[in-house]
């Protein structure tokens, strides 16, 4: 068997083989054999017609594409084998000649991942820290929080809660705003929903029972595009006038939040718990960032069928989007947009891309570093799971007993270590990876 490469740019590598005449031949009796069993051949038992007969009934092509079918799978195993290829797929196979019998066909290889000298990467820890501002400012939150509205039959303040009716209509007399029964904190900042200009300053002097219309021009940055920079008139009745009595910021407050003795020991818990969120968010902002730096420096090598195995299952996640928020199929959406799938792929191809290339990396970190997961973590994962859920946790704890459940909590678990470990290398402070015998060594017990 006479094998040849021919490596092209998009790691696949075109395989030609060769097969030895004398292997073909022998396997053109048997399929010549296999052939006489399924016909009559005039003047034969079916199965007794001899070799040149068969072979001239059908021809010798025809005997030499059962010699391809029967022998493609062997033939490849070994081609494969021979020239050191290690496969991801098989594609595009050809028989370029018959005498000799030579096959041709595709060999997309498995993704190859350089990380590069990733365990030398350094990074500085930021440091976080909890300020006075911040501790104030949530005492103030809960401040207002434990506050409680009062109504009262004065004109309205600029710290005074409301209730109003709001009718809005354009210079035509087109209804455009009709909110009922809307409630408005005067010191918030609503307002930006609502997109009025000025509506707390026309509500501040109004007491419940009044009603006002003003003209305002409707800013740039309307909602509706149709209705912007256009002249509107809103009419304003107020239905209550609300104070809110605000406590106190004073050991009292402190006990009735919690169990807290004194405002100083309320304020130690809400600065350790301002230092635990912040810390929190800068760890996992750290470690992607040092992922992120790993990925830019890696070497990714895949097939051009691995880009469009991603791509679809993006297509696929976008269509259930489409169809589960505008109830439509991808197709009849895209079609209204003025677009189809193609285009879709296209735009969706170098995120595609990106994506695959960081799955890539990830997993190659996971297997370099020896990361695992056991059976006790995915356990301990999924009650955590069920006890956030909180109702109906005997049906949740029985949706995760099945192997994708479990499988997509293994992923999830190993990204998370993968994380922590990228981090650990960026601080100088990863544990030793074991010397190569003893890897093998924790593979095999891993695999039992």
């Amino acid at each position: 068997m006479k094998i040849t490469t021919q490596p092209l740019e998009n790691h696949q590598v075109i395989l030609t083989i060769e097969l030895d005449e004398e292997r073909v031949q022998k396997e053109m009796r048997r399929a010549a054999r296999r052939l006489s069993r399924q016909v009559n051949i005039p003047g034969f038992r079916r199965g007794k017609a001899p070799y040149d007969r068969v072979l001239l009934y059908f021809g010798e092509e025809t005997i030499r594409d059962e010699v391809v079918s029967a022998l493609a799978e062997e033939v490849f195993e070994e081609a494969l084998k021979e020239a050191d290829l290690d496969p991801y797929e098989l594609s595009s196979v050809e028989i370029p000649s018959y005498n000799p019998l030579t096959m041709q066909v595709t060999v997309s290889l498995r993704p190859t991942v350089e990380l590069g000298d990733y365990r030398s990467y350094r990074r500085e820890y930021p440091e976080v820290t909890v300020s006075q501002e911040e501790i104030e400012e949530e005492l103030e939150h809960i401040r207002m929080s434990n506050s409680v509205l009062e109504p009262v039959e004065r004109a309205a303040e600029p710290d005074d809660d409301v209730q109003v009716d709001i009718i809005g209509r354009t210079a035509s007399g087109e209804l455009f705003i009709e909110d009922k029964d809307l409630y408005l904190s005067l010191y918030g900042d609503e307002e930006e929903e609502i997109v009025i200009p000025g509506l707390y300053d026309f509500i501040v002097g109004m007491s419940a029972g009044d009603e006002r219309t003003v003209t305002v021009t409707l800013p740039d940055d309307f909602p509706r595009e149709d209705l912007r920079g256009q002249d509107a008139e809103i009419t304003i009745k107020v239905l209550d006038v609300y104070e809110r009595i605000v406590p106190a910021l004073d050991d009292d407050l402190a006990r009735t939040v919690g169990n807290y003795d004194s405002l100083e020991e309320l304020e130690a818990h809400i600065a350790a718990e301002l230092l635990r969120a912040k810390q929190e968010e800068a760890d996992e902002e750290y470690a992607n960032r040092v992922f992120d730096d790993i990925v830019a420096q890696a070497e990714v090598k895949y097939p051009p069928e691995m880009v469009e195995k991603w791509l679809d299952d993006m297509v696929d996640d976008y269509g259930d989007y489409v169809k589960r928020s505008l109830h439509l199929p991808l197709a009849d959406y895209l079609r209204f947009q003025g677009s189809d799938e193609q285009t879709l792929r296209d735009s969706m191809r170098d995120q595609a891309a990106e994506g695959l290339k960081r799955a890539l990396v990830m997993w190659e970190l996971i297997e370099r570093e020896g990361l695992t997961v056991s059976d006790e973590e995915i356990a301990e994962e999924i009650e955590r799971i069920v006890a956030d859920v909180g109702v109906d946790q005997d049906s949740v704890r029985e949706a995760f007993s099945a192997e994708g459940s479990r499988n997509l909590i293994r992923d999830r678990l190993l990204q998370k270590k993968m994380l922590e470990r990228v981090a650990a290398i960026a601080r100088g402070e990863a544990p030793e990876l074991p010397a190569a015998d003893e890897q093998d060594e924790q593979d095999e017990q891993t695999e039992e």
